[in-house]
């Protein structure tokens, strides 16, 4: 899979009609629950890595639209369940924010999530 770095990145996906699969995952919000992000993220580590997307809704595994999520502090808080709630710690976990250009505090968040040489997680 390519790297999925912009918005146009994120249109594309949902015009092919890009379904989920084993390195490849919608969330249309950033779940409440820290432990399901930890989950998320943990399984693709301990399998052969993959993405992540907060910001997309989905509908029998297949994107739909574009559901916008508050920017402020979600980076950081995906960084800080990554670190306080997988362990052992998973490295080279990449978050790529992108920003919406007609509001700048609403963004996309891809969680680029590499294959851990020491799963399970």
């Amino acid at each position: 899979m390519n790297q999925i770095e912009t918005l146009e990145d994120i249109q594309k996906l949902i015009e092919s009609k890009s379904e989920e699969s084993l390195t490849l995952e919608y969330k249309g919000v950033l779940d409440k629950k820290n432990k399901e992000i930890a989950k998320d993220i943990s399984a693709f580590a301990n399998t052969s890595g993959g993405v992540v997307i907060y910001g997309i809704e989905e509908k029998r595994h297949v994107p739909r639209s574009i559901r916008w999520i508050d920017a402020e502090n979600t980076k950081e808080r995906i960084e800080n369940i990554i670190l306080s709630n997988i362990q052992p710690q998973i490295r080279d976990v990449i978050i790529n924010p992108i920003t919406n250009p007609e509001n700048s505090s609403q963004a996309i968040f891809v969680v680029n999530i590499p294959e851990s040489p020491d799963a399970p997680h």
